[in-house]
Formats: structure tokens, C-alpha cells, sequence
């Protein structure tokens, strides 16, 4: 196992293109080599929508990786902005 912070999360993208893909998207290319420091910055900025994008992004990757079986249910809660918040 590679001693990166970033390699245990992408570990559970790596099967599922399409969850990756979201998990993926409000990161800018530029700066997915840390996605930890990238989900960071933007759950813990000021701005609203760009927290809640990256909220709804994580809560969904977090809900679809790591549990053995997967809760649709928890997913689609994941994009509600409260919840994800």
C-alpha cells in the first residue's frame, strides 16, 4: 500500500468508474494529487454552494464505499443539503 493519504479513499472509487467520477468532480484536475487538503479546503469554506457541492460529492462516495452493502437510502440522503452538511 502506497504511503499516501490520498490512495485509502480513492481505494473504494477504484471498482465503481461512475462513483469515482462524482467523487471526483467538484475537485479541479490541478489539485486532485491531495484530495484530502482539496475536500478540506472546500468543506471548510465560506462559500455555501462550493461547501455543499463538495458535502453532497463526500457524503455520497462515503455512503457507497464503505460498507459492505450498500444502502441506496443512505445515498439518496446524502444529497440532501442539510443532511450532507
Amino acid at each position: 500500500m502506497p504511503n499516501d493519504p490520498t490512495y485509502l479513499p480513492m481505494l473504494g472509487c477504484k471498482s465503481n468508474k461512475k462513483k469515482r467520477d462524482e467523487y471526483l468532480a467538484p475537485i479541479p484536475e490541478d489539485e486532485r494529487h491531495d484530495l484530502m487538503t482539496a475536500y478540506h479546503k472546500r468543506l471548510t469554506s465560506d462559500n455555501i454552494q462550493l461547501r455543499t457541492e463538495a458535502a453532497k460529492a463526500w457524503s455520497k462516495w462515503e455512503m457507497s464505499t464503505s460498507k459492505l452493502r450498500i444502502n441506496q437510502e443512505d445515498i439518496a440522503r446524502a444529497e440532501a443539503d442539510e443532511w450532507a452538511l
